[in-house]
């Protein structure tokens, strides 16, 4: 739970500078290529997925070679996220569920002139094949089911006053969506978000993709048909249809966007203030929790550095909940003698091992940008000692090293150009 908890405070200032970086290429990027746009929205959201679990692995990964990492000391969050999770995954599955019912049992046949206006569109879709349509008076607007034999579902009530050019350009969009395969994108967008449900950040990379991709159909439809018009004027009546009807809306995308970009004209993307308060509320919880009261000076550089790799979360609990350096003294006096192996005399063998170590580690293990103890050898060095044995294969930047404990089993660890690898089996 604790690594879950790191890896939470992690993204949530890497998808906070993610937003970002994608809110200042959005308005970088032209309106009329949405193709860019929507891969830059896309990329986005992978970037935060891949961040939290790299950032989940990493700190997991570490708790199991024995590393004592500074993870914060509240692991609340995790079992909230994990919640969170579950309930948001059991009701999507749940309405996925309900829609392949409703697919199956709750369709009529489409009518004629919807499959004349098929035909006559589906031919400027070059290699598309198999796609067939059916009424559905539930939903409110015109959407794509299946990936492998697509469907597309029409509300009549929906299209009921559409002329036949506007009713092939809306299917013309829906045509589109197929080509691009945006059923399955969006399975896996809506996994990503699930998993990232705890980011506002996710939520308004989330709405953009989704406002991209809807652009995207519209340019490709309005390409196939030769006639903006038509589109704009066919989301306009099925919008204002939509709008005397109970049903939500079931595609994605602002109507009054879409129609603008469709008519040429382009607006600067915004943030709506709700989200952008929740990212700044949010990154700031997590460096607070992550991060509380670490105090400066030399008892931080001693809390996060010195014995970062030997406190118990225990301790480094019970350090920050101290007010005063005198407190701190006496922590950190109790601390080695703890550790000490033989109390009674002056020496502190214990204590002079473990900084002769950092010192050791930071002068034959430092790298370029990296001091010697924060490299996976130093690491190593300050928590085994010196191995028994090291073996090297420098033309490979291999070493491996042997501990051979008296009364255990020998334990071996490969590093490959100074990181640790796995061990081969």
């Amino acid at each position: 739970m604790t690594a879950i908890a790191a890896a939470l405070f992690q993204s949530a200032w890497q998808g906070a500078a993610i937003a970002a970086s994608l809110f200042f290429l959005l308005r970088l990027v032209p309106h009329n290529r949405p193709q860019t746009r929507y891969l830059a929205a896309c990329a986005a959201l992978a970037a935060m997925l891949c961040g939290f679990l790299f950032a989940l692995l990493d700190a997991g990964g570490q708790r199991d070679a024995g590393d004592v990492i500074a993870a914060p000391a509240a692991t609340w969050p995790a079992w909230l996220w994990l919640a969170g999770v579950a309930s948001i995954a059991c009701r999507r599955t749940a309405g996925w569920l309900l829609l392949r019912h409703r697919v199956r049992h709750s369709t009529a046949p489409a009518l004629a002139v919807w499959l004349n206006s098929l035909f006559s569109v589906r031919c400027k879709f070059h290699n598309l094949r198999g796609v067939s349509v059916l009424r559905a008076d539930w939903l409110g607007s015109p959407a794509v089911y299946g990936v492998l034999k697509p469907v597309i579902l029409i509300p009549a009530a929906a299209v009921a006053k559409l002329t036949p050019q506007q009713l092939e350009a809306i299917l013309a969009h829906e045509l589109a969506h197929i080509v691009r395969h945006d059923y399955l994108w969006n399975l896996l967008q809506t996994a990503a978000e699930t998993l990232l449900f705890h980011h506002p950040a996710a939520w308004w990379i989330a709405r953009q993709i989704r406002q991209e991709r809807e652009c995207c159909c519209d340019r490709m439809a309005a390409e196939a048909t030769g006639s903006r018009n038509a589109l704009a004027h066919a989301l306009l009546a099925m919008e204002e249809q939509r709008a005397t009807m109970p049903a939500p809306a079931a595609n994605g995308g602002d109507l009054r966007a879409r129609m603008e970009r469709l008519m040429g004209v382009h607006r600067a993307p915004r943030v709506s203030n709700h989200v952008l308060t929740a990212v700044v509320c949010l990154a700031a919880a997590a460096h607070s929790i992550a991060f509380q009261d670490i105090p400066a000076g030399p008892y931080g550089k001693w809390l996060t550095e010195d014995v970062l790799y030997i406190i118990q979360p225990e301790e480094r609990k019970a350090f920050l909940g101290l007010r005063s350096d005198e407190e701190r003294e006496h922590f950190i006096g109790q601390f080695w003698t703890r550790r000490d192996p033989t109390p009674a005399t002056m020496e502190n063998e214990a204590k002079e091992e473990h900084y002769r170590r950092i010192a050791y580690a930071n002068e034959r293990f430092k790298a370029t940008l990296t001091p010697g103890w924060k490299t996976d050898r130093g690491k190593m060095y300050i928590l085994a000692g010196p191995p028994d044995e090291i073996l090297s294969w420098p033309a490979q930047l291999l070493e491996r090293w042997i501990y051979k404990p008296k009364n255990s089993k020998e334990e071996k660890y490969e590093f490959r150009d100074g990181k640790i690898q796995p061990m081969p089996k």
